[in-house]
């Protein structure tokens, strides 16, 4: 329920009507994507990359990532809408779990890679990363510069521990998100 509603306060924060009015492309680098059935759109999911099997698999094993799409573009049942409904989701795995249970992390090194291909290969506008790390990394520094010099929106999450904020968000050019409790006051852990 926590990371639901970090999520949530994710699209609420960032994602407004005049972000989305148009249709753009969003790099999302998370876990991937799972197309179910009169859920997702899957005309609007774009082939991605998955960054730790190094394939073009997007198969979300865990959930967290289809749970983003969805508050992104929304749902065909109507369960969730969204103004971003016209945008267009490139999933960039960076963490995931394989069938015998062991999951995989890309770590940094993928998260960035992630990061320069939604802007060099795949024309992403925006990117969203549903993750950080509690330490300064001059890579991915240097990943989230490169965004801001290609006009490319950062979005990520500010982190679950109640401490410090995570990066990418601590840097000045992202878009830094947390949650909040039903009174709108910020969470514990956020």
């Amino acid at each position: 329920m926590k990371k639901f509603i970090i999520i949530l306060s994710l699209i609420f924060v960032f994602f407004t009507e005049a972000a989305c009015a148009a249709s753009v492309k969003i790099g999302v680098i998370d876990t991937g994507v799972k197309e179910k059935e009169g859920i997702l759109n899957s005309k609007k999911i774009l082939n991605g990359k998955n960054y730790v099997l190094e394939s073009n698999n997007i198969e979300d094993n865990i959930g967290h990532g289809t749970r983003v799409v969805s508050l992104i573009i929304g749902t065909i049942d109507g369960e969730i809408t969204s103004p971003c409904k016209e945008s267009f989701i490139v999933p960039l795995v960076y963490y995931t779990k394989l069938a015998s249970g062991a999951v995989l992390n890309g770590g940094i090194e993928s998260i960035c890679n992630a990061i320069y291909d939604a802007i060099d290969i795949y024309d992403c506008q925006i990117i969203n990363i549903s993750s950080g790390v509690t330490a300064d990394d001059e890579r991915l520094k240097k990943a989230v510069g490169y965004a801001e010099e290609n006009d490319v929106l950062v979005v990520s999450a500010s982190g679950n521990s109640g401490e410090a904020v995570y990066y990418p968000a601590s840097y000045e050019t992202v878009i830094g998100v947390g949650s909040h409790d039903n009174e709108y006051h910020p969470t514990e852990f956020s």
